[in-house]
Formats: C-alpha cells, sequence, structure tokens
C-alpha cells in the first residue's frame, strides 16, 4: 500500500516543481556553488600553503628534502586534504544539503523559502553536526569490516538527513531508529529509484556535466517524495508519531 511506483512518486516530484522549478534550480545550485568553493578553498591550501611552508623551512635550513621527504609530504598533503574535506562536510557541507532537503520538504505545502537552506545554522545546529559525524562514523566503521556492510549501512542511514530536515533538535538514537524502520526491506528498493536516474544522468554527462545543474532539482524533489512515502508508512504502522517530524523551537 504504502510502496508507490517509481513513476508516482516522479509524477508527484514534477508536479510540485510545477511554477517552483527555477527558485529550486536556484537553491541546488547555491549548495553546488558552497561545495565547489570549499573543495577549492581545501585545494588551495593543501596545494599551495602546506608545501610553500615546509620549503620555506628547508631553504632557510640549507637542505633540500630528499625523496623520502618529498613522498611524506606528498603523503601528508593527501591526508590533510581527506581530514579537510571530511571536516567541511560535517560542519558546513552537509548542513546546507540538509537545508537544501528542508526546502522541497517545505515545497509540498507550498511553504518553501530561500532561508531553508540555512535553517540548521539557526536550528540546533550542533545536534545536526553531532547526528551528522556519528551516520559517517558508523558508515566508515561497518566499511572497515568489509565494503558491503557499509554500503548497506550508507542505504540504512539514508533518511536521517531528512529527518533533521524536518526536526534538527531530534536525538541521536531516535534519529537512528527511524531511518531504519523507514529504509527496513527497502534498501534496495532505494536503491533501485537512484538507478533509475541513470538515463538522464548519461544525457547530462553528453553536456559535458552541464545537464546535470538542471536535473538537481528533479532528483530531488523525487527523492523527497521517497522520504514521505517512507515518513508515512512509519507514521501509519505506529512506529513513529507525527510530532517527531516536528522541531520544537522552544530553545
Amino acid at each position: 500500500m504504502y510502496k508507490l511506483p517509481f513513476s508516482q512518486l516522479k509524477t508527484a516530484a514534477k508536479y510540485n516543481l510545477t511554477g517552483n522549478y527555477w527558485p529550486s534550480f536556484g537553491m541546488c545550485l547555491i549548495v553546488m556553488a558552497v561545495s565547489y568553493v570549499l573543495s577549492s578553498v581545501i585545494s588551495f591550501f593543501v596545494a599551495f600553503m602546506l608545501p610553500a611552508s615546509s620549503l620555506t623551512s628547508y631553504i632557510i635550513s640549507g637542505n633540500l628534502p630528499n625523496q623520502g621527504l618529498t613522498d611524506y609530504m606528498t603523503i601528508a598533503s593527501w591526508s590533510i586534504n581527506v581530514l579537510l574535506t571530511v571536516v567541511s562536510s560535517i560542519l558546513v557541507l552537509t548542513p546546507f544539503y540538509i537545508g537544501l532537503y528542508k526546502y522541497f520538504i517545505n515545497q509540498q505545502t507550498g511553504r518553501q523559502n530561500i532561508n531553508d537552506i540555512v535553517h540548521v545554522f539557526k536550528a540546533n545546529y550542533k545536534n545536526v553536526v553531532y547526528i551528522v559525524f556519528m551516520q559517517n562514523l558508523f558508515i566508515l566503521l561497518w566499511s572497515f569490516v568489509f565494503i558491503i556492510p557499509g554500503i548497506i549501512k550508507s542505504y540504512q542511514y539514508c533518511m536521517i538527513d531528512y529527518i533533521l530536515a524536518e526536526n534538527p533538535g531530534i536525538e541521536r538514537k531516535r534519529a537512528f531508529e527511524l531511518s531504519k524502520a523507514m529504509t527496513k526491506g527497502n534498501k534496495f528498493r532505494i536503491f533501485l529509484f537512484s538507478l533509475s536516474f541513470i538515463g538522464w544522468i548519461l544525457l547530462s554527462l553528453l553536456t559535458c556535466g552541464i545537464g546535470l545543474l538542471f536535473l538537481a532539482p528533479y532528483i530531488e524533489a523525487a527523492f523527497t517524495q521517497l522520504y514521505f512515502e517512507r515518513k508515512n508508512e512509519i507514521i501509519a504502522t505506529g512506529f513513529a508519531a507525527e510530532d517527531e517530524f516536528i522541531y520544537n523551537d522552544i530553545h
């Protein structure tokens, strides 16, 4: 009853985008821009600032780095790049994505607002960062066991960001419980839903990736419909209450 055909979910997404496509496009563009800026800043810092400071110390001491030290610097630069990318993603990029999800969730009832994009930064930001950190940590730990469990867990926890978009004040344990319940028996289905966009994605690549910019609002709107479907099921079965998806902004 609650597992709607993919075509129905996509039709609902198109309906919500009617008259709202360009504002939705603009919101997606903001998040993409934030991602690009963060990536560029990190790349610049690692590529220029770190090697420059290291080489300066060698010049001052009158020594040139040998091959071993050069390899060490390369590994250190790569490690710092990964670390900064993960930290910036958790602290900055993911909150923006959660704000984007809130925008598309509010679009369902016509309450979307440009301020949704920064909602997390004004509503229990620390709790969101903590839950996102734990989410990524659990996926990473399961990936250490074997790559397949890590992939399964990534789908099991894929609804957490949407839950946080509606209720950034929810407890970590409950957010995980809700996502697990929403994806139980649906992880492979969610994978297939992602795969159903492959044709559009491949066509977009023919435009050197530019088409992906215009495809993003449609994909985001469609996954929002999938989120509503999964949420409605666990509410109907009594596993969750509607007010668990409402942020009580009393602090």
